[in-house]
């Protein structure tokens, strides 16, 4: 919760695959959430701290503290590193009133998911 607190801008971002992801092909999802920051930073996007958790089968969750990127070209990003997959969501965090705690238990419950399950956590 003290990370999340500290980010200037955090937003928590969800990219979905459209296809399941197997356990063999994990370090293929890790590799498009790199690859999904990397055209965001191309664009001027500041990225500055970050954690994620990835749950298997098609799911990499997020809290990024980073400038706005509207939702359309996020999802025009994403679909052009998968080539099939659309699905992102992104939320804003805005404070105490939003619930930093609930943003921590947020996450903290996708890590612990994919602690149990095999999955990669960053």
């Amino acid at each position: 919760m003290a990370g999340i607190r500290e980010m200037r801008s955090p937003k928590f971002v969800t990219l979905t695959l459209r296809k399941p992801c197997t356990l063999e092909r994990l370090m293929d999802i890790w590799g498009m959430r790199k690859s999904f920051f990397f055209a965001l930073k191309r664009r001027g996007c500041r990225i500055d701290s970050w954690c994620a958790a990835v749950e298997i089968p098609n799911h990499i969750h997020l809290a990024v503290d980073c400038d706005y990127v509207p939702r359309h070209e996020m999802k025009k990003i994403w679909h052009g590193i998968t080539g099939d997959s659309f699905v992102l969501d992104v939320r804003a965090l805005r404070g105490e009133r939003d619930g930093y705690a609930g943003a921590s238990r947020y996450l903290t419950k996708y890590l612990t998911k994919a602690s149990s399950s095999g999955s990669l956590a960053h």
